[in-house]
């Protein structure tokens, strides 16, 4: 119990470090442990990294890993397997609130800009680096925002694909039940 605590502390604490898809797919499998107290750490822990996990990268793995739980017991997995899924962040994300808050650092930076007085030339060689500076980050940007949407994407199509494994299965599922009384 006190390595698996400690496993969970790690991996919150550093989620994009060397071993943490290791460690991840290792708590995924105690998921499925018929202890309770064991489930409920886990489930706690996948449960936080979910929340606080920006890039949805781990996300993405950590979902893969239930999927492939769920599918080789053929839906005979406790219920935090599936139950963990709803913290996930899918409905939170507004890109459109990323945007306004780089118009609101554009604006501040020309403003900063004006308050500072400089010479012809410098002013010239300001206005190319600033230039050059706003098409690197704008590139930037939209890579980051494209590849954020496409691990969001992935994440919906995984617990998608686990939701209508279980009912095409078992219908009648204890899965399906528990995971609606803990909305």
């Amino acid at each position: 119990m006190v390595c698996l605590k400690l496993m969970c502390d790690l991996l919150v604490l550093h989620p994009y470090f060397n071993y943490s898809q290791n460690i991840a797919q290792l708590l995924v499998l105690y998921l499925n442990n018929p202890k309770p107290e064991v489930r409920s750490i886990v489930s706690k822990c996948l449960s936080q990294i979910f929340r606080e996990d920006k890039k949805g990268e781990l996300s993405l793995f950590i979902v893969r890993k239930i999927n492939l739980l769920v599918k080789s017991r053929t839906n005979a997995v406790h219920s935090e397997a599936v139950s963990v899924f709803l913290t996930l962040r899918i409905k939170d994300v507004n890109l459109d609130q990323e945007k306004e808050a780089e118009l609101r650092e554009k604006k501040f930076q020309t403003r900063r800009q004006k308050l500072l007085s400089m010479s012809k030339k410098e002013r010239k060689a300001s206005k190319r680096l600033e230039q050059l500076g706003k098409e690197l980050l704008e590139t930037k940007a939209e890579e980051n925002k494209q590849t954020k949407h496409k691990t969001l994407t992935e994440v919906i199509k995984v617990v998608f694909t686990v939701y209508s494994r279980i009912l095409k299965n078992d219908p009648t599922s204890k899965l399906l039940w528990r995971a609606s009384q803990s909305e």
